[in-house]
């Protein structure tokens, strides 16, 4: 019932999306700085879907950021060729096929995306399109480069790319994926269960560190390390959304949660910055009103998770969804966050000032499942992209929750028990 109700949300939107009126490009700006090149379109309204990859040089041809959207007009002053600044020699743009424009990025140089988002208009500005990239080596850019195959109506799972729900609960339960995971009667458990998600997978590689590992791999490592570190605690029930470099959508990402009637869902990731001194880990939890402009930006980049693969992201449903999500299950995950705030302090993990924040985040949804977003680490700075693969760094990361774990579901002597021979060992 539940997945039914999200599906009508989804199909309601699509209609309204599919009426609007054709989006036009009235402008681009490129700016250099640096290693990074940021490019903004200015756009009469929003576009999306956006399906947006890239390309490794061959006969001849540079290497490139390809940007496919609905069919859009093109008001830039300058052409439908424009001059590059940057990693950016040149930008084109063109119809592609019926329905669809394509804007191509010809670089100077193997780039990665470390951000994109979409903006919605405002009093002061129009609605933009941006992203930013940065300096990658060759191999780390042919590695994710190639047209992407978007996934048939009919095979979710797209060869082992993407998975569905359904495969999802399957591997974790060792049920029959044809069948349904619901069941008549009520789960019993003795042990809060914990579900673990790790961002992006498949062909959503998030953002690439400066030591050229993935976002999608450094989390789903840090994912197995957490998971494996509150087990051994012997007070959780802990699962991962995804154990292999495969893509869920987001809502199915929470969906996992609830169908596993979870306590708690904790979505990782690696955070990145322009500020390349920027670093320490983050806790944010939802609310539809940001806590400051870059919960606002974080939030903005983490929800176009969906995009990147080829599936279409609404703002609009994450008000509704945000709207939707009770109020207690918000306030329980604010708790929460406050409690691993301490345990990072008492693991010795380093923190942004004011670590706990909150915004817009659609993978934090759920409305029956207090649930929170740990940005692990800025992969933009040397220092955290080293402790990010470090095997101690994550250990760490997973005591620190087994610490706010046992505070807040309130457990008892075993808890204590832990927290003694975790401080008399120095952890």
């Amino acid at each position: 019932m539940r997945l039914a109700f999200f599906t009508m949300i989804f199909s309601f939107l699509a209609v309204l999306q599919a009426a609007a009126q054709e989006s036009v490009v009235e402008a681009a700006h490129i700016a250099a700085n640096g290693t990074t090149t940021t490019v903004v379109f200015d756009l009469s309204t929003p576009v999306e879907p956006l399906n947006i990859f890239t390309l490794a040089a061959d006969s001849g041809r540079p290497y490139r950021v390809v940007i496919d959207l609905p069919e859009v007009g093109w008001a830039v002053a300058g052409g439908t060729t424009l001059t590059g600044s940057g990693l950016i020699h040149q930008v084109r743009y063109g119809r592609n096929r019926p329905g669809q424009s394509r804007i191509v990025l010809d670089l100077v140089a193997p780039a990665s995306i470390t951000a994109q988002e979409i903006v919605r208009a405002s009093q002061d500005a129009p609605a933009r399109l941006a992203l930013s990239l940065s300096v990658a080596s060759e191999a780390t850019f042919n590695e994710a480069s190639g047209f992407p195959e978007l996934p048939s109506e009919n095979d979710p799972s797209d060869g082992g790319t993407f998975q569905s729900i359904e495969q999802v609960l399957a591997s974790l339960t060792g049920g029959d994926p044809n069948q349904s995971s619901e069941t008549d009667a009520p789960r019993t458990r003795t042990r809060p269960v914990i579900v673990i998600d790790p961002g992006h997978g498949g062909r959503d590689p998030g953002m690439v560190a400066v030591n050229d590992r993935r976002e999608k791999e450094i989390v789903l490592d840090m994912g197995r390390v957490i998971r494996d570190t509150l087990n051994e605690t012997g007070l959780f029930d802990v699962y991962l959304t995804r154990d292999e470099d495969v893509f869920l959508q987001l809502n199915e990402r929470y969906a996992v949660a609830q169908e596993l009637e979870a306590d708690l869902f904790i979505s990782i990731h690696v955070d990145s910055n322009d500020d390349h001194s920027a670093r320490g880990a983050t806790i944010y939890t939802l609310s539809e009103r940001a806590s400051d402009a870059e919960a606002a930006r974080v939030a903005a980049r983490e929800n176009q998770s969906d995009a990147v693969a080829g599936f279409e992201v609404d703002e609009e449903l994450t008000r509704i969804l945000i709207d939707l999500a009770q109020r207690e299950t918000m306030n329980l995950s604010a708790e929460l966050a406050v409690m691993l705030v301490d345990g990072f302090s008492t693991q010795g993990v380093h923190t942004v000032g004011r670590p706990h924040r909150f915004a817009g985040f659609r993978v934090l949804t759920a409305p029956d499942v207090p649930s929170i977003l740990l940005e692990t680490g800025f992969g933009t700075n040397r220092q955290d992209a080293a402790l990010l693969i470090s095997e101690d760094y994550q250990v760490s990361l997973g005591r620190s929750l087994a610490q706010a774990l046992i505070v807040y579901f309130d457990l008892g002597a075993e808890g204590e028990a832990w927290l003694a021979q975790n401080e008399a060992a120095g952890n």
